[in-house]
């Protein structure tokens, strides 16, 4: 426009020109020629404004042109990022359930091991208090069975020995009875073959008590073995009391650090469930941002539809340049919220190494519960020695 403006100009101008000089060349025949060329110059710069319009409206055409392809390549992008986000928004949700089932899941767990822990302690607690109960009557009974049988033994013996004690009193006043009746007879008498023989008679009565006494000698030796005896099987059996006793209180001291143990693990369980809470609310506060990305997305879209459509209706009216500043403007904005939008896969990504976190914490939890079923198996064979302990004392005490 500017253009044809000038050339319009330029031609009044020289039209001027021309029509001041003309009066003075009128009466010549070179006046003619000029009038021609003149007319021929005009002629010229009216073919040549053409042109330019021409070329001008042609230039115009391809800017419009150009303007409508960046348009619809500047939409395809903006679809594009659009459905790229609505895919990263199906996947977080995806995402956001499946962590939503596993955090459940790691709750029912906890709950679970939980109850087992509560269990098992109180069946610890059981068994220990019965085995202790146990061990203690085991203990009462072999004392007080220990202490009737060397009384009842030590009674036999003194009464044996109070028997022999008598037997060889009685014995030893025969014998001297005999020997003061001997005496008196050998006051009395006087043939030595009867004596002699009498005499042979009271020492085959010595012999029988010598004889007598020995062998009351030989039971005491033999009592007082048995006694000895008994004192060692009651210290053996003291010994294994006191062994048993041991084995008890390390398997109780054993049980209550397995106890505080496990109380250690479900308290880092705990705060890793309320880790993965706090995760799983970043990740709720997460989505609502991408939900409000996506409807700014939403709105960006409508409003580059209607630019496009405030191009197309304003593309003969000369301001393409302003509408393709603003439809740059608001391509940079978009471009910066989808941007935005990329982090949440790098969100996405941390909160599945906290999934692996997890899931290696179960594991762990798993290890500790075998522990605790092998502790309960050992804690149940430690009551089975018992029993059989006892048992095998009830019956070496029934001999």
């Amino acid at each position: 426009m500017t253009a044809k403006n000038r050339n319009k100009a330029s031609s009044g101008e020289k039209t001027t020109t021309a029509a001041a000089a003309a009066p003075p060349s009128s009466d010549g025949g070179g006046g003619g020629g000029f009038q021609v060329l003149l007319l021929l110059f005009s002629v010229a710069l009216v073919a040549g404004g053409g042109f330019a319009a021409f070329y001008l409206q042609q230039a115009l055409e391809e800017v419009h042109q150009i303007g409508a392809k960046n348009q619809e390549t500047a939409l395809e992008n903006a679809k594009r990022a659009v459905e790229g986000l609505e895919a990263s928004l199906a996947l977080t949700r995806s995402e956001l359930g499946a962590a939503g089932g596993r955090l459940r899941q790691g709750e029912e767990e906890k709950q679970r091991l939980e109850e087992a822990l509560q269990r098992l302690q109180n069946d610890l607690l059981q068994d220990l208090s019965a085995g202790i109960s146990q061990v203690k009557e085991a203990r009462e009974r072999d004392f007080s069975s220990l202490e009737s049988t060397v009384e009842t033994r030590l009674a036999e013996v003194g009464q044996s020995v109070a028997s022999s004690v008598a037997e060889l009193a009685a014995a030893q006043g025969e014998v001297r009875g005999q020997l003061a009746g001997l005496q008196a007879r050998l006051g009395e008498a006087e043939d030595p073959a009867v004596l002699r023989g009498e005499l042979a008679v009271v020492a085959g009565a010595v012999e029988e008590l010598e004889a007598a006494s020995r062998a009351s000698e030989a039971g005491a030796v033999s009592l007082a073995e048995q006694i000895g005896g008994v004192s060692a099987e009651l210290q053996t059996r003291n010994g294994e009391v006191a062994s048993l006793a041991q084995e008890v209180d390390a398997v109780r001291a054993l049980v209550q650090d397995t106890v505080g143990s496990l109380k250690g693990i479900v308290t880092a369980a705990e705060a890793l469930l309320a880790s993965h809470d706090s995760h799983d609310s970043a990740l709720a506060a997460h989505g609502q941002a991408a939900e409000k990305a996506r409807a700014g997305l939403a709105e960006e879209l409508e409003q580059l539809r209607a630019s496009v459509e405030e191009v197309r209706s304003s593309a003969a009216q000369g301001s393409l340049g302003g509408l393709t500043e603003a439809l740059d403007s608001r391509l940079s904005t978009l471009e910066e919220s989808t941007r935005d939008s990329i982090q949440t896969p790098q969100r996405l990504e941390e909160l599945r190494a906290v999934v692996v976190a997890l899931e290696g914490k179960a594991a762990r939890l798993e290890q500790h519960e075998q522990a605790i079923s092998t502790l309960q198996d050992a804690l149940k064979k430690t009551t089975t020695t018992l029993a059989a302990l006892s048992t095998k004392k009830i019956k070496a005490k029934k001999p």
